[in-house]
């Protein structure tokens, strides 16, 4: 076994067993054999009394990386890595013994690889450094302690420096500063450069007391909660400061007498009062700590800290009012920007012309709806050459206008006009050989003072709006023609109708009669084949009386006048009931009726719609051993739906468009009577009213048939 990749067959090695055996004994360092999961399997003696270790067998098949914590514990983690991937590290780190004794070792951690080069097992070397660290630590120590004396000088010399700078700086600040605050708060470091017991505040009056703004940053938190709290006027320290508007140096402070707690450590102290137009706008207050009198030198340089302050503070006075004057006309100046970006996205995003010209006719707007219309963009022209550079005619598109008739001129000239008639007929540019039809208004524009200023004038595109008129003049005229001929046309095929079936009555009965006078004529009993003769004769007479009675009857409904008024469907429903209760006694039918609403009709006109549709339920569920018939209503938004449902026959929903024309059936005239005509009256009765017919069934699974009425009367 190797702890060096590729090395060469054991008989090569430069050290044997034995050797090796005996250096590791002999080694002062901690040499520990680690499985591949970092676990001790074994450690030389010298290594163990380094760890404290007095018994190997209970550390066997410990964790090593257990020993180490934090920052340290990963840097033997990483270096375990490595030694998995073949690779060694070194690394320093602070571990504790096994009794708990932290030491600083130097580890180096190295893989085993057998014959094959493969890892087989750790090796880890720790060498107790814990001496060698305490001596640098010593040293950084020492060096530290030397670095803060050597710092303390310089401090001590650079202080005074400071000083002098700080008020440089602080008398330069005066000449270019405008926050007063900020100046004090520089004064506040020239006082205690050159005062080092001062403590300052700058006092501002503020909801009726006087409150610190600016203070020392080494004034105790109690402190400080008082003064920004604030003082009334009548305070001891300030009321002499009012009174007089000028500096009070107090010597032998007294904070009980002064009112002011947390001030006892005090000796001397100074309210210096910073005016503006005469009044006291702020207090500059300083206390010392180590002197009970104030000197002559700090007297000098609290009133040359005071008068630079109030300097400022007038200056800034000032430059608020001359800030606060830029201020409004900035103001003014971006409302106007605003106002002026707003229109003229309006007037670009207008689909209407807009153009304008000043005093002298120099065009000065000319928006893109504009250009579109003539394919150009505003030319520096005089006002005679508008009209034949931009191809203005007159409203009938072939008379050229002139300058005076120019709408933009005419507005220029002081007249004001509305929806006058234009055309453009671009020669050039874009939209050339596009012709448009425009409404030119327009009016002159002048000062409040009545001085002319110009004028403006918009148009309004109607091409379009033009040609829909024409087209839809000439569709009126079509219509009108339509209509005259349709109503000619119904005119006619009533007449006939109506004509057609009084006609018809008189030959009907004769059929009727005159075969029964024949039957009564004949030696009875009639043979079978005499009986079913005379049984067609009449059968068909009798149908063709239906159907003449049903021309009739949609004749009528045609030319009767729609009378609107309040309709209660549900009346009308429970009568049309009744007289199916009294013609049919028999028929077993469950009705289920819903809510009906009321609606605007034609009442007698709707109830036939309503006979039709019950009639039509009674008579397809007579095969029906028990009969069930539903009517309820569905409101749709504008209009009702009145539906009827049945059980009956049916129908075919491929033949639906012929349920509601004359004559046509979809079922036998064997299996069920009527002349098919009652659905189609019912059409036109609720085409008139404004509505439609619908139906839907499958065969042998019943059907539903209903009309649908607009809530707002015909």
């Amino acid at each position: 076994m190797t702890t060096t990749p590729g090395a060469s067959a054991p008989s090569a090695e430069p050290f044997g067993p034995a050797l090796l055996s005996l250096i590791a004994r002999e080694s002062a360092d901690c040499i520990k054999v680690l499985d591949l999961d970092a676990r001790l399997l074994t450690m030389n003696e010298n290594g163990q009394q380094a760890m404290e270790i007095d018994d190997f067998k209970v550390c066997r098949n410990l964790l090593w990386p257990d020993f180490w914590q934090g920052d340290d514990r990963l840097q033997v983690e990483a270096a375990l890595d490595r030694a998995r991937a073949g690779q060694r590290s070194t690394f320093e780190g602070q571990g504790r013994t096994f009794k708990g004794t932290p030491r600083w070792w130097e580890v180096r951690v190295a893989p085993v690889l057998d014959e094959q080069g493969a890892v087989q097992q750790l090796l880890a070397v720790s060498r107790d450094i814990t001496a060698r660290k305490q001596a640098e630590l010593d040293l950084v120590a020492l060096n530290a302690d030397l670095e803060r004396q050597v710092a303390e000088r310089t401090r001590q010399t650079l202080q005074d420096a400071q000083a002098q700078a700080a008020f440089v700086a602080f008398v330069e600040s005066v000449g270019t500063e405008t926050d007063v605050l900020a100046l004090a708060r520089q004064a506040s470091v020239v006082l205690c450069a050159h005062l080092s017991d001062a403590s300052v505040g700058y006092y501002q009056f503020h909801d009726g007391r006087w409150k610190a703004r600016v203070w020392s940053d080494h004034l105790p938190a109690d402190l400080v909660a008082v003064i920004t709290a604030g003082f009334p006027a009548e305070l001891p320290m300030f009321a002499p400061v009012l009174a007089t508007r000028g500096a009070v140096f107090i010597d032998a402070w007294d904070a009980e007498r002064e009112g002011v707690p947390y001030t006892e450590a005090y000796g001397t102290a100074v309210n210096y009062p910073l005016l503006l137009k005469g009044e006291v706008h702020g207090i500059l207050s300083i206390g010392l700590t180590q002197t009970r009198q104030w000197t002559g030198a700090g007297r000098a340089l609290v009133q040359a800290v005071g008068r630079a302050l109030n300097l400022a503070l007038e200056r800034a006075e000032d430059l608020q009012q001359l800030t606060e004057r830029g201020a409004d006309l900035e103001s003014l100046n971006s409302v106007l920007r605003r106002e002026r970006t707003f229109l003229q996205a309006v007037m670009q995003s207008m689909s209407e012309g807009l153009v304008a010209c000043d005093e002298h006719g120099q065009l000065t707007l000319f928006n893109d709806a504009t250009r579109t219309f003539h394919g150009l963009d505003a030319s520096p022209l005089p006002a005679e050459e508008w009209a034949g550079h931009y191809d203005l005619f007159e409203g009938d598109g072939v008379t050229p206008m002139t300058t005076r008739r120019v709408p933009l001129y005419r507005a220029w000239q002081g007249e004001s006009l509305s929806d006058v008639e234009m055309v453009i007929r671009p020669n050039q540019g874009a939209s050339q050989g596009l012709a448009r039809q425009l409404l030119a208004s327009g009016r002159p524009i002048f000062t409040p003072g009545g001085q002319p200023l110009g004028a403006v004038v918009t148009m309004r595109d109607v091409t379009v709006r033009k040609a829909a008129e024409q087209q839809l003049r000439r569709s009126n005229q079509q219509l009108t023609r339509s209509n005259a001929e349709l109503q000619a046309a119904n005119e006619e095929l009533e007449a006939f109708t109506y004509s057609v079936s009084h006609d018809l009555r008189t030959p009907v009965r004769h059929i009727i009669s005159f075969g029964e006078l024949l039957r009564r004529e004949l030696p009875t009993p009639l043979d079978a084949k005499a009986e079913r003769y005379f049984g067609i004769v009449s059968t068909a007479a009798s149908t063709l009386n239906m159907l003449i009675d049903g021309m009739l009857d949609v004749s009528r409904t045609s030319r009767q006048p729609l009378s609107a008024e309040r309709v209660h469907l549900e009346r009308l429903f429970t009568a049309v009931r009744h007289e199916v209760g009294v013609v049919q006694p028999q028929r077993q039918i469950e009705w289920q009726i819903g809510d009906l609403p009321t609606v605007k009709g034609d009442a007698d006109l709707l109830r036939r719609v309503i006979a039709a549709l019950v009639d039509n339920a009674v008579k397809y569920t007579r095969g029906r051993e028990k009969a069930r018939i539903e009517v309820w209503a569905e409101d749709r938004g504008q209009s009702w739906a009145i539906l009827v449902r049945d059980n009956g026959v049916g129908f075919n929903p491929q033949y639906q468009g012929k349920l509601f024309t004359m004559f046509q059936r979809l079922h036998r005239q064997e299996d069920f009577e009527g002349a098919a005509v009652s659905l189609a009256n019912a059409r036109r009765i609720v085409t008139r009213h404004g509505g439609t017919m619908t139906a839907e069934g499958q065969p042998g699974a019943g059907a539903t048939f209903g009309f649908i009425l607009p809530k707002t009367a015909p």
